[in-house]
């Protein structure tokens, strides 16, 4: 059996793998680009993370689910209703429209006025990260992605 430090490493060498391939994946499917916001929409996205709540960022990772889940690839799978996602286009569209019209109605207004659509996209960007990363600590849910390791192969990824 080898020593505690070799067993270590090569755990640690597994996981880097499976988080590379999973980062890959991810982007493939959720399709990843990079928005070079300006320092309006940053300070538009500190006001959004600061004056939201972790059950506000829940809401839209709600919302983001049931309208993924209209996809015929997917419909299948989910139990969304009609009622549930026209719910969910209410209650987000309220939330958005109290984030940007009354929260951070200065931040708002000004990468608006300055960046335009790039610097409200970079904000509501940082925010749905800031949300997805709530979510992605459940143990549910990263018990559910690391099962995917139990499916790749750490030799072929070798050398990348």
């Amino acid at each position: 059996m080898p020593p505690a430090s070799h067993c270590h490493a090569y755990i640690l060498f597994q996981w880097s793998v499976f988080v590379k391939t999973l980062v890959v994946f991810l982007c493939m499917l959720f399709g990843c680009s990079v928005a070079y916001a300006g320092q309006y929409a940053d300070n538009l996205s500190s006001c959004m993370v600061a004056k939201t709540t972790q059950a506000e960022r829940i809401v839209f990772i709600q919302w983001v689910y049931a309208a993924m889940s209209a996809h015929p690839a997917v419909k299948a799978m989910s139990r969304v209703t009609p009622q549930q996602a026209e719910a969910l286009n209410r209650k987000v569209a309220d939330l958005v429209t109290d984030i940007i019209t009354v929260r951070c109605r200065q931040q708002a207004r000004e990468a608006n006025q300055n960046e335009g659509q790039t610097g409200m996209g970079a904000a509501f960007n940082t925010l749905g990260q800031v949300a997805m990363q709530g979510l992605m600590t459940d143990p549910s849910v990263a018990g559910n992605f690391v099962g995917l390791q139990r499916y790749l192969d750490p030799r072929k990824f070798q050398g990348m």
